[in-house]
């Protein structure tokens, strides 16, 4: 029980992530003949691919976890209101929800309702889980595969310099890279690129730092109207010492009206420092 709200808690931080470089392919029909495409062209239909909504639910989330020790596999739902919270509930065999994260933009809620305890603190304590600073808008742009809007600076820089995107690998990447100080007070070098498919959707997101390499993989979508929401996410986590694999599986989500996400920690449960 342990082990499965820690890595709820991280999980929550972290599902955020994947891509599937199998469903590159060239765009023969809006690329150039030898495959190349013009940087505004390739921000315009990038661009209307993300998904827009105020509130989304995903029921009956299937979620696997192993690393070089453990295989943990679990159900839950997850519910994200654009820009403001996302909310993972875990359930156990019988349906019986045994945890429950929330993650704002500045904090992590983790409620252990078997042992009736619950963890407060600011988000940027996922860094010591994950060897990286995510912020809230990158993990929820990664768990609806919203990862072009994290190059959308790179591109208009890129348009202003009429830069034309070749085809790599059947597809086109985008790559930049960032300086973020970590919790060390340190400035860290962060690379990070994605891959465009066919269907202008990211296929992979790769994040690179100093103690960690993470990368998202895309291969399964829903097709809603005329939109492509993620059917499953494949991440992988390599740090210095460490391997770790997370596979996410989403029935098809549900888009309505914000209301309000149902977060009551009980009086009675005890505040700790840490689940680990």
């Amino acid at each position: 029980m342990k082990n499965i709200v820690f890595i709820a808690g991280k999980l929550l931080i972290v599902i955020m992530l994947i891509i599937s470089v199998s469903s590159c392919k060239t765009n023969e029909e809006l690329a150039y003949k030898r495959n190349f495409i013009k940087t505004n062209e390739l921000y315009k239909n990038a661009v209307n691919t993300n998904i827009r909504f105020n509130e989304v639910l995903i029921r009956n989330v299937k979620i696997s976890y192993s690393n070089d020790n453990n295989k943990i596999k679990f159900s839950g739902v997850i519910k994200i209101q654009k820009d403001s919270s996302i909310l993972l509930a875990i359930t156990a065999p019988l349906g019986i929800e045994i945890a429950r994260a929330k993650i704002t933009r500045d904090s992590l809620f983790v409620i252990d309702r078997k042992n009736k305890k619950y963890l407060s603190d600011k988000i940027e304590v996922l860094e010591m889980f994950f060897k990286y600073p995510v912020s809230f808008d990158e993990l929820q742009n990664i768990l609806i595969n919203n990862n072009f809007n994290n190059f959308a600076e790179t591109l208009y820089i890129d348009s202003i310099n009429k830069r034309l995107y070749s085809n790599t690998k059947n597809c086109f990447e985008l790559s930049k890279t960032e300086y973020v100080r970590n919790q060390y007070f340190k400035i860290d070098t962060i690379s990070k690129s994605i891959n465009i498919n066919k269907n202008f959707l990211v296929s992979e997101y790769y994040i690179s730092g100093p103690n960690c390499n993470i990368r998202f993989e895309y291969n399964k979508f829903f097709e809603i109207g005329k939109k492509y929401f993620p059917e499953n996410i494949l991440i992988r986590i390599r740090t210095n010492t460490s391997y770790s694999k997370i596979k996410i599986e989403y029935s098809k989500p549900v888009f309505r009206e914000r209301k309000k996400l149902n977060f009551i920690i009980p009086n009675a449960y005890e505040k700790i420092s840490s689940f680990i």
